[in-house]
Order: C-alpha cells, then sequence, then structure tokens
C-alpha cells in the first residue's frame, strides 16, 4: 500500500512538473512581398522554453534569425532591412490578407463566437500598422444578438459557441470577399439550411463595403411582400363583396 501511494505521489510530481515545462509555441515567420522590396515580419508573440531560433532565407540569399535581428513586428525593406511601420498584434499568414505592398491588411477572425457581452470585432482592417476599420458580426448579419444562447435558432450551436465565417479569399490586388455562415433552423450541430450565407466585398485599403448580397434579408423581404400582397388581394374581396351574398 505504501509503495503505491509512493508511486502516486512520485507521478503526480512528475506530471505537475512535465505540465509546468509545457509552452503553446507559436513559430515566427517572414514574408516576402510580389516585388521582393519588403517582408512582414511576425515573432512578437513567440513563446519558447527551449532556446531554439527561427531563421528565415531573404531573396539575396541571406539567412536571418528573426529573433535577433527584428525587435518587433512590421514591415521592413529589402535589403536592409529597415522598418516602415510595426504592428502590434500578431496572428497567422491564414488568418489575413494583405495588398501586395503590406499597406492594407485585413485581420478576419476564424474563431467561433463564445457567449460573452461584447462580441468582439470579427474584421479589422489597417492601413500602414493603424486600425482604420473593423466590423462586429451583428454588422455582417442579419438579426446577431450579443448573449449565451441567443443564436442557436438560425446557426449551427457547437457547444454554446456560434461559427460566423463560412469562407474568406483575397479578389485581385485590393479586394476581399467574406462568406457568413448560412443560416436556417438548427438544433445543436443539425438544422435545415434555408438560406445561404451573406456575401461581401470589402476595399482592402478602406475597409468600406464594395457589394453585398444578403439572401435571408432578400428571402424574408420576398415573403413579407407576398404575404402583404395576399392579404390585400383577401381584403380587397372582402370589400367588393354585395351586401346579402354569399
Amino acid at each position: 500500500m505504501r509503495a503505491w501511494l509512493a508511486w502516486l505521489l512520485c507521478w503526480g510530481i512528475c506530471a505537475h512538473k512535465v505540465k509546468a515545462d509545457v509552452r503553446w509555441t507559436i513559430e515566427p515567420y517572414l514574408l516576402v512581398s510580389p516585388d521582393k522590396s519588403l517582408c512582414l515580419v511576425m515573432q512578437e508573440l513567440t513563446i519558447s522554453t527551449n532556446g531554439k531560433n527561427y531563421f528565415a532565407t531573404l531573396p539575396d540569399g541571406r539567412r536571418i534569425d528573426l529573433h535577433t535581428q527584428f525587435s518587433s513586428n512590421g514591415v521592413f525593406r529589402l535589403p536592409d532591412l529597415q522598418p516602415v511601420y510595426f504592428l502590434d498584434w500578431f496572428d497567422h499568414s491564414n488568418r489575413f490578407v494583405a495588398s501586395s505592398d503590406f499597406n492594407s491588411i485585413v485581420r478576419i477572425s476564424q474563431s467561433e463566437l463564445a457567449p460573452v457581452l461584447p462580441v468582439p470585432a470579427v474584421m479589422r482592417f489597417y492601413n500602414a500598422g493603424r486600425e482604420i476599420r473593423s466590423y462586429g458580426a451583428g454588422d455582417l448579419i442579419e438579426g446577431f444578438r450579443e448573449g449565451p444562447g441567443l443564436n442557436t435558432v438560425s446557426w449551427p450551436d457547437h457547444v454554446g459557441y456560434t461559427p460566423w465565417l463560412d469562407d474568406f479569399h483575397a479578389m485581385g490586388p485590393n479586394e476581399v470577399e467574406v462568406v457568413t455562415t448560412p443560416r436556417g433552423l438548427f438544433w445543436g450541430e443539425h438544422g435545415i439550411i434555408l438560406f445561404s450565407g451573406n456575401r461581401y466585398v470589402f476595399d482592402l485599403a478602406t475597409g468600406r463595403i464594395l457589394s453585398e448580397k444578403r439572401p435571408m434579408l432578400n428571402g424574408v423581404t420576398t415573403i413579407a411582400v407576398l404575404l402583404l400582397g395576399f392579404a390585400l388581394l383577401i381584403a380587397t374581396w372582402f370589400l367588393r363583396r354585395k351586401p346579402g351574398t354569399s
């Protein structure tokens, strides 16, 4: 019995030590512009316990250590690596779209929205490192409400979280298209899709919406107009009936 308790105690200490030493590591990276005159560096939030170095190869063949070469995230000129502007945020390369000169960037949240108040911005537009515009889920989706359990009827519910994004991609050098989650009647993660998601095209430089298609809004409007027309027809028929006729 004592040996068993001693083994459990030893296991608990070792497990606690392993847990304390483990860290999430977000590896830094460097992106080069199409004309090879600029590079975008992301490495500020890297957490590492093993002292690992992260290297990148520049267009001229030089191999540099991102940790020692750059003190912050941002855009830098090539080949002298002089800063153009700095960034105070980190994100994975598949979570933002940048213009060819890295002057305009939009960050697009791919996270499902937690039932908290308020819901954070899901799109943020930057110009030369400065945030110029943002959109919340309520700006892009009709009827989106902030708070726990309020969106589980018309969206699939993933254990209390609401997915808002279906897809996004760049359209040419200065535009980005975003498609929101389809709408319908859902119970948990199962349901029936009634309307495809909203489709927006944004100007990358300003964050302005250039075009939009809102199937649910158009569908509901069409149904409302048809119901109103039907009600008017019924009312007209009753008014035109002669007294005493059946």
